[in-house]
Order: C-alpha cells, then sequence, then structure tokens
C-alpha cells in the first residue's frame, strides 16, 4: 500500500531539512564587560554610536556620552528635559534626543556632540525614538498623547 501523498511530501521534507536542525546551535549570551553608570539621576535608554565607539545614557536632563574603550564619560548632550533616548543617524552625522518634559526632539552633531537644532510639535511625552536608515526619517513614540511622529531631518 503506498502511503499518501501529504505523508510522502512530510517525510520528503524533514529528511531534507533534519540535517540543517542538527547542526543548528544556539548562540550562549554572556556578560562581556560593565560599565559603572553613576552620577546623580536614573536612567533610561541606551544607545550606542559604533563608528564613534560612543554610548548614550540619557539621565533625565541631559545625555552623558561615555568612550566604550576607555569606558570613560566625555562629554554631555545638555539641555534635554525629560529625555528618554537617543537616535543615532550616522550616515548623517546626526543624533537625535526625545525630550519628553518640553515635547521636543534635540538635533546634535555626533561628531563634536554639540547641538544643532530643537524640534517641537511631536506630541506629548516623546519617549521611544528611532531613526529608519532606509527613510532617512527618525520617529517618536509619544507616551502622553498615544501618537507617533515622523521628522524629515
Amino acid at each position: 500500500m503506498k502511503p499518501p501523498l501529504r505523508s510522502a511530501l512530510f517525510l520528503s521534507l524533514a529528511t531534507l531539512f533534519a540535517p540543517l536542525h542538527a547542526a543548528t546551535t544556539v548562540p550562549t549570551a554572556k556578560v562581556i564587560g560593565r560599565l559603572p553608570l553613576g552620577g546623580p539621576g536614573g536612567w533610561d535608554y541606551l544607545s550606542v554610536d559604533a563608528p564613534h565607539r560612543h554610548l548614550f545614557v540619557s539621565r533625565g536632563d541631559r545625555v552623558v556620552v561615555v568612550d566604550l574603550a576607555s569606558g570613560k564619560p566625555v562629554g554631555t548632550v545638555a539641555d534635554t528635559a525629560g529625555v528618554h533616548g537617543v537616535a543615532v543617524a550616522d550616515d548623517l552625522g546626526q543624533g537625535f534626543t526625545s525630550n519628553g518634559a518640553s515635547a521636543s526632539v534635540t538635533v546634535f552633531d555626533l561628531a563634536t556632540l554639540k547641538p544643532l537644532g530643537s524640534i517641537t510639535g511631536t506630541g506629548q511625552n516623546p519617549d521611544a525614538i528611532l531613526y529608519d536608515s532606509a527613510s532617512r526619517h527618525v520617529f517618536t513614540f509619544n507616551g502622553r498623547s498615544a501618537s507617533a511622529s515622523v521628522i524629515d531631518p
């Protein structure tokens, strides 16, 4: 008696993919280092600028910039009231902070960390922020107004 076609197809596919499944290993996560984030204020989102080897740590009213090689602070992005996160746009050479208390986004230069301007009209309490390199747009997700904003930098 012949097996049904569906069973034969399943058996063929299972036989084909079995070696792939057996060879696949799940990588194990491990701690490779620690950076103490002391100083006043709590912190929220962390972001990385890989080309400059900088870690951005939002601290409520400022963003502390840490050199990843040394673990030491190398600068601050100031006047970011209620900052939650930082979006990094390496292709533009700019960073963007979501400033929840002032309902704004601060634009800054990634190389010098100097502010370039401020964008208002995001909605209330911009929180999460990201940069999409494909569209070259910045997105904020605004907590109190339950909305999202799209910014063309």
